[in-house]
């Protein structure tokens, strides 16, 4: 059975994302990467349907054009369910501060070890959120490359992440 599955830099489809999530030959997929592939509107959403993200501790969903608005993003994190996720690369998705509440709030959240939200727009008060969810003794290391952070909360999330690898800037 298939455990890792790369389709970075593709033209995929939503039909192609379709089939993808609704294959029963991918029970066992443990990784996907789907990074550099232009996904938004339908074709995000494609991803949530199916059981293909139930078995997943790693997703790399690393959007290089930011093509998808904040509420888009917003609706992805919300239909998305990862209860076994452990390594999580939404770098590129726009999810702005709502973005950062919805992933937040989901039960398997606590259970990342290594999240990517560089550049996803989440400003100062995505960050808040953020800096008040994470669990240190969980999180390994955390990117928040290209988002409006000040200086001030980038060393707050150094004190709380003391032992975790933190990339801010």
């Amino acid at each position: 059975q298939l455990r890792s599955l790369t389709l970075c830099s593709n033209s995929i489809s939503v039909q192609g994302l379709e089939a993808l999530a609704k294959s029963a030959n991918l029970e066992q997929l443990r990784q996907l990467d789907l990074s550099r592939n232009s996904l938004h509107g339908s074709k995000v959403m494609a991803l949530t349907k199916g059981d293909l993200c139930q078995g997943l501790t790693s997703l790399d969903f690393q959007q290089y054009h930011q093509t998808t608005s904040v509420s888009e993003g917003t609706a992805f994190i919300k239909a998305l369910e990862l209860p076994r996720i452990r390594h999580l690369n939404l770098s590129g998705a726009p999810l702005g501060a709502r973005g950062v509440r919805e992933l937040v709030k989901k039960d398997w959240f606590a259970n990342i070890r290594i999240l990517n939200l560089s550049n996803c727009r989440i400003g100062k008060v995505g960050a808040e959120i953020l800096l008040d969810a994470l669990d240190p003794d969980t999180l390994v290391e955390l990117r928040l490359y290209g988002n409006t952070i000040s200086q001030k909360l980038c060393e707050s999330f150094q004190e709380r992440l003391e032992h975790s690898s933190i990339h801010i800037h």
